[in-house]
């Protein structure tokens, strides 16, 4: 019991594992874009759109010996809303390696009235990259190289997101990297510091991110989330601001896992998981002690982590449609949204607390228990339900190895309010106030999520929220403690009469 305390204390005090200051490069391409998946970027000047950039991976082969990539872009910058005559308009066929390095290309570049034709590809037996234009081979430049290069033309900014995709980032580090650019026909090393995490807003959205400086040839400030996107650029020399264009609500494809695959996934996460079930057996260890001896515990349990699953299909669709119809335009008109983020918690509280307390009704139909029992098997119901919620949320960033302390200690006591909350229902179905300690526990719930809203709009730190959360899970924890000690000692002392 002991380490099993001081293993949750390590991570509520922010203890971070070295892995959780890194991360790691991707190995490959199709780990991190898949195929048909369209980014788009768009321009900024002066706070005025100017243009965007589109560009979907749409071809993936055999290329001799490897797996290569084609990448479809199209940039479209347009001046005339500042009042210069200006219009750029660039359409390419990129082909890479699945390390991201350059293959080949296949670009025509429309500047005005005046439009050309670059091709390019790279020869590693010569090492060389012939660029050829309009078609001429006579104007057939070789570039000489070491070996392979990315591909960085202005104002690809998916090409730039590829290339920094694939390094370690990690703090005070210097990253130097050959380049290519076949539109303007050189090859050079392109060097970039990052400087740490931060906080950027992007679009509508406010998000802790690396931030990336170009030092050479040119200044750049650059920001990568954690899952390598580049979500904003700024340079000053050029005062040009380029932010992705997302829809947080739409899920992102994914490449199709066989079973196989899905099993090796599941067990390189088996450590976070195992520690999960650890926190949960300290939080029954408070409530559900009586639990411990019955088989109706562990069959709650199980149910309980089976009724994770329906927040899927009822929480999340409807939280994601109220999402785009009513906090989206609020964000996007520079609205308050204190007031419209309350119906999203409520969601919470409402779907998730009803599926925990259907599995109590249920039992309660099938079997008969003694009501101290009984609150001991709202514990159970919680228990479940928290854990499997704590292992999908964090599995996949454990194997990816982006998982921070916050992240943790957050699963730790949504784990906690799980538990307390189911067994404060129990609780109710014993003292016949059910529908009371429902709405209760919807509330409680709901106030719980909608304190995340405080930390989006940087009224709270992620510290001074983990601990505000981490007191009010306790203190939820401590009443019901003294809930269920005071309930037993009315039982003892009715006995005794």
């Amino acid at each position: 019991m002991k380490t099993a305390l001081a293993l949750v204390l390590i991570a509520v005090w922010g203890v971070n594992p070295a892995w959780a200051q890194t991360l790691p490069g991707v190995k490959k391409l199709d780990d991190h874009w898949v195929e048909g998946e369209k980014k788009t970027y768009r321009f900024l000047m002066d706070s005025t759109e100017v243009g965007r950039l589109e560009a979907v991976l749409d071809d993936v082969h055999r290329g001799g010996n490897e797996k290569q990539f084609g990448l479809s872009e199209k940039l479209e910058l347009d001046l005339s809303r500042l009042g210069q005559d200006f219009h750029l308009q660039v359409k390419s066929r990129l082909s890479v390696s699945a390390s991201g390095h350059f293959r080949a290309t296949d670009v025509t570049v429309t500047l005005g009235e005046q439009s050309e034709r670059i091709e390019a590809a790279y020869d590693a037996n010569a090492r060389t990259i012939a660029v050829t234009r309009s078609g001429d081979p006579s104007s057939t430049k070789a570039l000489p190289v070491d070996g392979p290069v990315f591909a960085l033309d202005d104002f690809m900014i998916d090409q730039l997101e590829l290339a920094l995709a694939m390094q370690d980032i990690s703090p005070e580090k210097t990253i130097v990297m050959p380049v290519v650019s076949p539109q303007r026909m050189f090859t050079t090393e392109y060097e970039f510091l990052v400087v740490g995490r931060t906080q950027v807003r992007y679009g509508v959205f406010t998000d802790s991110v690396w931030q990336i400086d170009m030092v050479r040839p040119a200044q750049q400030t650059i920001y990568i989330d954690d899952y390598h996107h580049l979500v904003k650029l700024f340079d000053p020399g050029r005062n040009v601001t380029v932010e992705m264009v997302r829809d947080p609500f739409a899920g992102r494809a994914k490449p199709a896992k066989s079973f196989a695959e899905h099993i090796n996934d599941q067990m390189r996460r088996l450590p976070i998981y195992g520690f999960y079930l650890l926190v949960t057996l300290v939080w029954l260890a408070f409530l559900g002690r009586d639990g411990f001896r019955t088989s109706w515990s562990y069959l709650l349990f199980l149910l309980g982590m089976l009724a994770y699953p329906i927040v899927f299909i009822t929480q999340a669709p409807l939280q994601q449609l109220y999402g785009m119809k009513v906090i989206a335009p609020a964000l996007s008109q520079g609205r308050s949204i204190f007031v419209s983020a309350m119906i999203p918690s409520l969601l919470v509280g409402i779907i998730q607390e009803t599926l925990k307390m259907a599995l109590l009704l249920l039992a309660t139909r099938l079997g008969r228990f003694k009501p101290a029992a009984l609150i001991s098997l709202g514990a159970f119901v919680g228990a479940g339900f928290g854990l499997i919620e704590a292992c999908h949320i964090t599995g996949p960033l454990f194997q990816s190895r982006v998982l921070t302390s916050p992240v943790m200690a957050e699963r730790i006591f949504s784990i906690l309010l799980h538990v307390t909350l189911g067994a404060g229902m129990a609780y109710g179905l014993v003292r016949r106030k059910a529908w009371q300690f429902w709405l209760a526990a919807v509330g409680l719930h709901a106030l719980a999520a909608y304190l995340v809203i405080f930390v989006q709009l940087k009224v709270l730190t992620v510290k001074a929220f983990q601990i505000m959360v981490a007191v009010y899970d306790l203190a939820l924890l401590a009443g019901m403690v003294v809930l269920q000690w005071r309930f037993k000692l009315r039982q003892v002392k009715g006995r005794r009469a």
